[in-house]
């Protein structure tokens, strides 16, 4: 497997909804150079497909539903019938990362052993060791998969569990403008529930706190770290609390990712700008499948004009490519069969090894294949951060 050069354009997903293409898994393939395309635009891809549910969705109005009271937190009267972010970005085709040459295994210098006396060597029957299927509860990792609002913002998120308290991973573009430009640091946490036919919708809105929402910032713009991480705020009135979430707020009972994972198969799981109502775009999860086929290094950062933010920028990491397996990487690549905007800040989650992969960050498409790029929390530096804002496991 060759390494691949892979040019990364910052598809900031800030949600909304659409539907997604029913489209098989893609086979195992080895990964080809991609080229340089414009930012995604809303419709882009092709319209069609399923919720994480199974249920096959149009663009059509459902019963009023009754959820929970309206969003909690100060920007909780913005319209949510359209995606804030509108255009289609800035080109970043004079991003070039520098080119990664690795010498292959055929490369190498032969090494000839001294000459020994050859022994008769007995040959075993090979003993094929087959490892066990991992146990997943896609249920229980579907109501800890969450929408996140930030004022006119949209994106996913997951839920985990430290010190007895409930966070959210979630992606730092999809809080950046609520924080830098509205110097507002709390957003709604959406958690969802299962409707009668089988789909997850959001639901339940709780208070994101952000936290660390200075660094937040620094790292995104400086160091291409994508991550925020919010704390669930529960009600004041604990008796409602209770009765919607008798064992507390969901949260994923999944460790992160050891590094050996390439090849691996992934869901991702998101809100996505593809499923909803003309009057709720972006309220149904949705479920993506493909595999992991590499890593990437932030060796640095470019800050381009966009119209995509209300600063006016984009800050676009340069990558350095690996197919390293013996360490943590900041970021890992997948190859679905769709990813959408608003699925950013989702759920990736290695099937094969039952873990969480990371956060859904980004993507690019290239020849019809759609490739996502996924913030790592066992990363050193995304780690210490986290540890910073939620204390060490």
């Amino acid at each position: 497997m060759r390494l691949v050069q892979i040019l990364f354009f910052s598809i900031l997903l800030v949600a909304s909804v659409y539907i997604v293409s029913n489209i098989a898994v893609p086979q195992r393939v080895e990964p080809e150079p991609l080229l340089i395309i414009q930012p995604l635009a809303y419709g882009d891809l092709p319209i069609g497909g399923q919720t994480a549910g199974g249920q096959e969705l149009n663009n059509q109005e459902l019963n009023n539903e009754t959820f929970d009271v309206p969003p909690t937190s100060e920007d909780s009267n913005m319209d949510i019938g359209r995606p804030y972010i509108e255009g289609g970005g800035e080109s970043v085709s004079d991003i070039e990362p520098p080119a990664v040459i690795r010498q292959s295994a055929d490369e190498l210098s032969s090494v000839v052993p001294p000459s020994v006396s050859v022994v008769p060597v007995v040959e075993m029957p090979a003993v094929v060791v087959q490892e066990a299927i991992p146990i997943i509860n896609e249920d229980e990792i579907m109501q800890a998969v969450v929408r996140v609002r930030c004022g006119k913002s949209y994106g996913s998120g997951f839920s985990i569990l430290r010190n007895e308290k409930r966070y959210v991973l979630t992606a730092a573009h999809v809080v950046i403008d609520q924080v830098e430009v509205f110097k507002k640091y709390q957003c709604d946490v959406i958690y969802p529930r299962k409707d009668e036919n089988g789909n997850y919708q959001e639901a339940h809105y709780r208070v994101g706190k952000i936290l660390l929402p200075d660094e937040t910032i620094s790292n995104y713009q400086e160091k291409g770290i994508d991550l925020a991480v919010l704390e669930v705020i529960p009600l004041a009135d604990k008796n409602e609390d209770l009765q919607k979430f008798p064992n507390g707020y969901p949260y994923l009972n999944y460790s992160f990712c050891p590094t050996n994972t390439l090849g691996d198969s992934m869901n991702l799981w998101g809100f996505s700008a593809n499923l909803g109502t003309t009057i709720t775009p972006g309220a149904f999860m949705s479920k993506f499948q493909g595999e992991i086929v590499q890593y990437e290094d932030v060796i640095g950062v470019t800050k381009k004009v966009s119209l995509e933010f209300l600063n006016g920028f984009v800050y676009l990491p340069k990558f350095d490519h690996s197919l390293d397996q013996g360490v943590f990487h900041h970021l890992t690549v997948i190859l679905s069969n769709n990813n959408f905007s608003g699925a950013s800040g989702g759920l990736v989650f290695d099937t094969n090894k039952a873990c969480i992969v990371g956060v859904n960050i980004a993507t690019l498409v290239q020849d019809n294949k759609v490739f996502g790029f996924v913030t790592n929390p066992e990363f050193g530096p995304i780690k210490e951060f986290m540890n910073r804002a939620i204390g060490e496991l």
